[in-house]
C-alpha cells in the first residue's frame, strides 16, 4: 500500500527537492514556495492533483497520476512537467486559466480501462501518447472483432495501427454506393477529430496515438452530413467520434441543441457496435430523449457516455437530401467511474421489454409510456440498425411506416395490438421473452402468434417458445398491452373460421357465425407474400388450387377483425 500524503509548501523561500521516488496524494506549493525535482524522480499522486501558486521547477522527473478519484491541476502558475502519465483508470482536470506544459504526457490504457482527461485550461505539451488496449487475433490476417475507434491527439495519422500491414483500417461514406467502406492502406493518413473509423487488429495490445497535441479546440463540428437518395440499408447513417480523453455525455449534446432550439436534423439516437457473450458483433441503441438503452449485448444497458476513442453511428432524419450537422463543446466532457459504457440508467418512463433467442444470439426491442410522445415517429423513437446477420435474430415494432428498437408511445396505446415484427436468417426453434415490465397499473403484455392461432399472457407466462423458417414477417406476431387482459380477448375475437383442402386441391373456408359485410379471406405464404385475396359473400368460401406444397396462411377479416389460420399443403 502506497504511503499517501500531501506535500504542503507554506514557506516564501523553502526550496523542497523531490527525492527518487516519491508518493503523494498531492502537491501544493503557496506563493513564494519553491519546488526543484533532482535526477530520474518519480512521483506518484495517488487520488489527488498538483496546486501552483509558486514555483516548479522539473528536471527529468516522471509524475504519474493514479487512483480513482478526479486529481486535478490548478494555480496561478505555470506547471511544467518532465513526464506526466495518467495511468489506467485514473482521472485528472486541467483547471480554468491553468496552464500546464509536458515535455512528455501519456494516458495508458490497459484491458481494464483508459486513463481521462480533462482539459479547462491551457496546455503546451511537447510529445502526446494516448494509449487504447485492443483485443486482437489472427495475426497478420485479422479475423477477430471490429472497433469504432476516433483519435483524441490532432496530428495522428492511421501509423498508430500500421495500416499498410495486416491490420485492417476503414472510413466510411454515407454517400458512396451502397454507403460502404473504403480501407486505409498508408501510414500517413490523417485521424480527422469527430470521424469514426473501423479497425480489425490481429494482435491485443495497446496502440498509441501520437502527436504534438490533444484535441484541444472549445468546439468541434461535423462536416455536413447527408440522406442520400442512394439505396442502401445505411442511408442517412453516418459515423462520427469522440474527439476528446474524456467520456462526452450525449444527453448534453442533445440538451444543448433543444435550449437553443438548433434544428440539426440528427435523431437523438445514437447507435453502438458491440459484441455479445458468443463474440458476435450487435448494435446496440441509446435514445437521449427518453434516456433508454438497449442490452443487445448482454452485459448492461448502453448509455449516454460515448467512452474516449470510441465512434458511434448517427442518423440524419427527414427527407432524401437533408443535411445535418453536430457540435460538440467542452461542457459536454465528463469523468466516468469504471470507464465503461454499459451501465444502469435511472429512467422515470415506464417501459416493457422484450427479448428474442435462437439459444445463442438475442435481439431486443423496448416499449416506452409517456404523456410526452407521439404514437408516429418522433425523438421519442429510436429506428431499427438491423445486424444483417443470419446467426442473429431480430425484433422490433413500428412507429408510423418505420421499423424501430425503441417505440415511446402514448397511453392511449394501451389496449391496442401492435405489430411485432420478426426476422431470422435461419430456420430454428425460437423464443420471445418478457424480459422487463416496469408499468405500475397491472396491465397485462399479451403475445399473439397469429400463424398458430395462439396467444400467450407474457406477465403470466414470461417466455413463448415457437419454431420458424427464414422469414422476415410483420404478420405472423401482435402484441397488446392491456388494463385488462379478459376484455382485451375478448374485443379481439373473430368469427371461428375453419380451412381444409377438398380432393380437388382446392381451399374452402368455412364462416362459423355471423357475417358482416365487407369481409375477405386472403391466402400468403410463410414469407408474408399474398397470393390469391377474395371476397366473402356466404358461410362457404372456395378458392384457387394451391399446386405447391409448403405451410400457408388463411387470413379472414370480417367486422373489423381479423383471424389467421395455419394451412398445410402436402405433396399430391
Amino acid at each position: 500500500m502506497k504511503n499517501k500524503r500531501m506535500l504542503y509548501l507554506a514557506l516564501p523561500v523553502m526550496l523542497a527537492l523531490i527525492p527518487l521516488n516519491s508518493y503523494a496524494q498531492g502537491i501544493e506549493i503557496t506563493s513564494g514556495g519553491t519546488v526543484a525535482t533532482t535526477g530520474d524522480a518519480t512521483i506518484d499522486i495517488s487520488d489527488g492533483g498538483i496546486i501552483n501558486n509558486g514555483t516548479y521547477t522539473n528536471g527529468t522527473e516522471t509524475v504519474t497520476i493514479s487512483g480513482t478519484t478526479a486529481g486535478s491541476i490548478s494555480g496561478t502558475s505555470t506547471t511544467t512537467i518532465n513526464n506526466l502519465t495518467i495511468n489506467p483508470g485514473a482521472k485528472l482536470n486541467l483547471d480554468a486559466a491553468t496552464s500546464l506544459n509536458a515535455t512528455i504526457f501519456t494516458i495508458k490504457s490497459d484491458i481494464n480501462g483508459t486513463g481521462t482527461f480533462i482539459n479547462n485550461g491551457t496546455t503546451v505539451f511537447g510529445t502526446t501518447n494516448v494509449e487504447q488496449f485492443l483485443t486482437g487475433s489472427g495475426g497478420a490476417t485479422p479475423n477477430g472483432r471490429g472497433y469504432y475507434i476516433s483519435s483524441p491527439v490532432a496530428t495522428a495519422t492511421s501509423g498508430v495501427f500500421t495500416a499498410s500491414g495486416g491490420n485492417g483500417l476503414y472510413s466510411h461514406s454515407e454517400s458512396a454506393a451502397g454507403q460502404g467502406y473504403t480501407e486505409i492502406t498508408a501510414d500517413n493518413v490523417g485521424l480527422s477529430p469527430m470521424t469514426g473509423y473501423v479497425v480489425r487488429v490481429g494482435t491485443s495490445q495497446v496502440y498509441t496515438f501520437t502527436g504534438g497535441d490533444l484535441n484541444n479546440d472549445a468546439t468541434y463540428t461535423t462536416p455536413s452530413m447527408s440522406k442520400t437518395t442512394a439505396a442502401g440499408t445505411r442511408r442517412g447513417f453516418h459515423l462520427i467520434g469522440n474527439p476528446y480523453t474524456s467520456f462526452l455525455n450525449w444527453n448534453t449534446v442533445i440538451d444543448d441543441l433543444t435550449k437553443a432550439g438548433t434544428t440539426s436534423n440528427i435523431s437523438p439516437t445514437i447507435y453502438y457496435r458491440t459484441v455479445n457473450g458468443s463474440n458476435v458483433h450487435v448494435f446496440d441503441t441509446y435514445n437521449a430523449t427518453d434516456h433508454t438503452g438497449t442490452n443487445a449485448n448482454g452485459s448492461g444497458d448502453v448509455t449516454r457516455y460515448i467512452a474516449p476513442m470510441q465512434a458511434v453511428w448517427v442518423r440524419v432524419d427527414g427527407a432524401d437530401g437533408t443535411e445535418g450537422q453536430l457540435t460538440f463543446n467542452n461542457t459536454m466532457r465528463e469523468h466516468v467511474s469504471g470507464a465503461t459504457m454499459r451501465s444502469t440508467e435511472v429512467s422515470d418512463v415506464q417501459s416493457v421489454r422484450l427479448r428474442v433467442s435462437n439459444g445463442t444470439n438475442e435481439d431486443e426491442t423496448i416499449l416506452l409510456f409517456s404523456p410526452k410522445a407521439f404514437d408516429e415517429l418522433d425523438a421519442w423513437d429510436s429506428p431499427k440498425m438491423s445486424n444483417n446477420n443470419t446467426a442473429i435474430p431480430e425484433i422490433y415494432t413500428y412507429a408510423g411506416n418505420e421499423k424501430v428498437v425503441i417505440n415511446g408511445l402514448t397511453e392511449k396505446a394501451l389496449d391496442k395490438e401492435l405489430i411485432l415484427g420478426f426476422k431470422t436468417g435461419k430456420a430454428g426453434t425460437f423464443s420471445i421473452k418478457l424480459s422487463e415490465n416496469s408499468l405500475t397499473d397491472g396491465s397485462y403484455i399479451v403475445l399473439k402468434d397469429k400463424l398458430l392461432n395462439k396467444e400467450q399472457n407474457l406477465t403470466e407466462t414470461p417466455v413463448y417458445e415457437f419454431y420458424s423458417d427464414i422469414a422476415a414477417t410483420d404478420s405472423r406476431f401482435t402484441l397488446a398491452v392491456s388494463r385488462n387482459a379478459t376484455a382485451l380477448d375478448a374485443e379481439a375475437l373473430a368469427p371461428t373460421v375453419d380451412v381444409y383442402q377438398s380432393n380437388r386441391n382446392e381451399v374452402t373456408v368455412t364462416i362459423n357465425g355471423p357475417l358482416k359485410p365487407n369481409s375477405w379471406v386472403s391466402i400468403y405464404n410463410t414469407m408474408g407474400q399474398k397470393i390469391v385475396t377474395s371476397p366473402i359473400l356466404g358461410e362457404q368460401t372456395v378458392l384457387k388450387t394451391l399446386s405447391i406444397p409448403g405451410v400457408y396462411l388463411i387470413s379472414v377479416e370480417t367486422g373489423g377483425k381479423k383471424s389467421i389460420s395455419k394451412l398445410v399443403i402436402s405433396n399430391f
